[in-house]
Formats: C-alpha cells, sequence, structure tokens
C-alpha cells in the first residue's frame, strides 16, 4: 500500500535526507534538490531515476533467476500462508526454516520490544513478496515494506493479496528514504548480504532506529570459514550459469557474512550483538557434523541476529562486541 496523508512514517529524500513535498496528483518532491518521486502499482518509488537505473541489469536477472526457480506467490491463499506453508509445494524446507527463524524474531524481539514501548514502527527491508509486513502488520504495528524488487507475484507488488494495509516504497538499503530516529525496529528480512558494504547499510539502519530501537538481521548465510563463503559464492555462480544462463553478478554483493565480521561491525559501530540459534530439526542441527566426516565444506548457518541502538546514536562510536548467545 502506498504511503497516505497520514502515515506514521517520516519520509524523507533519499539523496539529501531532506523533507518532502506533497505534489498532486500524488507526488512527493525535494525541494532542495528538486528530485520528484511518484507511485506505480501502489508502491512508492523513493529511488532517483539514475540510481534506479544503475539496477535494471540486476532486476531483469534476478526476475528471470526467480521465474526459472517457480518463486512467487500466485494467489491471495499462497500468500497468506507465509511463511508457516508453502501451498505451491515448490520450496517447503525453505519455508520452513523462514517460519522458525520469523517465530523466533517475535519471541526474541518483536515481542519484547513492544511490551516495552507499545505497537511499533517498522521497516521490513528487503520484504519480497511482503509477508512478514502482512504479518506484523496483523499484529498492530506499523510497517513500511522496503525493496527494490516491484513485482506483482515476486515483490513489493504482492501486497494486494494483503487484506490489511502497510506501506510499499522501493528505496535502496544505503540510502533508506527515513528521517533518523524514526522508527523502533529494522528488520534485514533475509536481505543483508546482498549489500555490497555491510557497515554503511548497517548504518543507515541504526541511522533510522531511535536509540533503545532494534537493528535485526534473520536468515542471511553465515559462515564461520570465509572459504566457506566463498565457495558457497562460486557454487551458487556456477549453478546460476548452468541452469539459467547467467552469473547471478551483475550488482556485486557479498553474498554471505562471517563471524569475524559480525565481531569487526560490533566494534566498527558501536553494536552488541545478540544472537539466537533456531531449531529447524535435526537433520539440519546434524549437518556440520556430516560435513566433516564426508570431507565437505562447513555448511551454511542462519541466526537471528540483533542489536540495540545505544542512547546518542551510536553507529561509529564504542568498541562493541561480538555475537552474544541468547
Amino acid at each position: 500500500m502506498p504511503p497516505s496523508p497520514r502515515s506514521p512514517f517520516r519520509w524523507v529524500c533519499p539523496e539529501c535526507l531532506g523533507p518532502l513535498e506533497a505534489r498532486p496528483p500524488g507526488t512527493l518532491r525535494c525541494p532542495a534538490d528538486g528530485l520528484e518521486f511518484g507511485s506505480r502499482g501502489g508502491v512508492l518509488g523513493l529511488i532517483a531515476e539514475d540510481r534506479l537505473a544503475g539496477y535494471r541489469e540486476f532486476l531483469g536477472d534476478y526476475e528471470r533467476v526467480r521465474r526459472g526457480e517457480a518463486r512467487g506467490v500466485p494467489d491471495a491463499e499462497t500468500y497468506r500462508a507465509l511463511p508457516f506453508a508453502d501451498r505451491t509445494g515448490r520450496h517447503p524446507t525453505e519455508w520452513r526454516i523462514r517460519a522458525r527463524s520469523y517465530r523466533s524474531l517475535l519471541a526474541r524481539v518483536v515481542e519484547p520490544l513492544a511490551a516495552e514501548r507499545g505497537p511499533l514502527k517498522v521497516a521490513d527491508l528487503g520484504a519480497g513478496t511482503t509477508w512478514m509486513s502482512r504479518r506484523l502488520a496483523l499484529a498492530g504495528h506499523s510497517v513500511a515494506a522496503l525493496d527494490i524488487l516491484t513485482g506483482e507475484t515476486d515483490g513489493l507488488g504482492a501486497a494486494r493479496f494483503s487484506e490489511v494495509a502497510f506501506e510499499t516504497v522501493q528505496a535502496e538499503f544505503d540510502r533508506l528514504p527515513l528521517a533518523g530516529d524514526s522508527l523502533d525496529l529494522a528488520v534485514f528480512n533475509g536481505a543483508l548480504h546482498y549489500s555490497t558494504d555491510y557497515a554503511r547499510t548497517l548504518g543507515e539502519a541504526l541511522r533510522v532506529v531511535s536509540p533503545g530501537g532494534v537493528v535485526a538481521v534473520i536468515d542471511s548465510p553465515l559462515y564461520r570459514s570465509d572459504p566457506a563463503g566463498r565457495q558457497m559464492v562460486e557454487e551458487r555462480r556456477s549453478a546460476f550459469l548452468r541452469d539459467h544462463g547467467l552469473a547471478s553478478d551483475s550488482i556485486p554483493c557479498r553474498g554471505y557474512l562471517t563471524f569475524a565480521e559480525l565481531a569487526g561491525l560490533a566494534r566498527s559501530l558501536g553494536l552488541e550483538w545478540r544472537m539466537h540459534r533456531p531449531f529447524y530439526g535435526l537433520r539440519w542441527s546434524l549437518r556440520p557434523l556430516l560435513a566433516r566426516v564426508r570431507g565437505r565444506r562447513e555448511p551454511v548457518t542462519f541466526l537471528v541476529l540483533w542489536a540495540v541502538k545505544r542512547p546518542g546514536g551510536a553507529a561509529g562510536r564504542g568498541r562493541g562486541s561480538g555475537p552474544q548467545s541468547d
């Protein structure tokens, strides 16, 4: 759903962070630099046209791969079942992981923060089909779904299947069109690993979250060994070339994180990471042991990670610490 005149979110120009003026018919204008932003298909585009042009190859490649993998939600019934059931039957294991990650996020982050603050203002970063935005909106929170992808079955356009309102905005992680200190929670929803600069991306999330608010990360690939992460990325690249005729790297990104990187980000940004390891089943838990026995690379780990923004705007200050198990 596009922002309404009574939007709880304070949208700003993604280039200069200045305030936006409402202009008919349904556009926003930055008086400082003259940029204008409008809606298409119910999605507000808060990204400059020259920036968006740089994503066109990536968007075309990504949508082609996703179609080939039979992704997306074809109808409201399928959409509303996510993440707890994959009614298409195409990717049940992935959705089982996402469902357990989401339950952990609710129990460890959303519900405690809401008990302290009341209904939350949440940015769902990398919202994809917006399933998380819908779930959080149904729980009474004000939610903005942000992503580059706007497709009607595999992007922000899928919000048309939702029976509850939330806002959908096309935007970049590193240029969030939100005023500083204006959110309670920013969640990277299976998306932080698409960043090209984790410090910059997390710094932006910290900028828009108010002191005492939370930045959370779920469903991004995590490894103890950097070579294992690089090997995973190369395996993925080779599979994309074989199956789809493209390398999936038209927009460079790291594709994974390591525990050492998380510790370094904590030091540079003044964070104290908390982490929770959801139980994805016995078979999943045994994968590290089986990989060692069979001489294979380290398997991927998924954690729920979160950090509270310290008073005074902690980004870039303080020593921070690596992940602490919760």
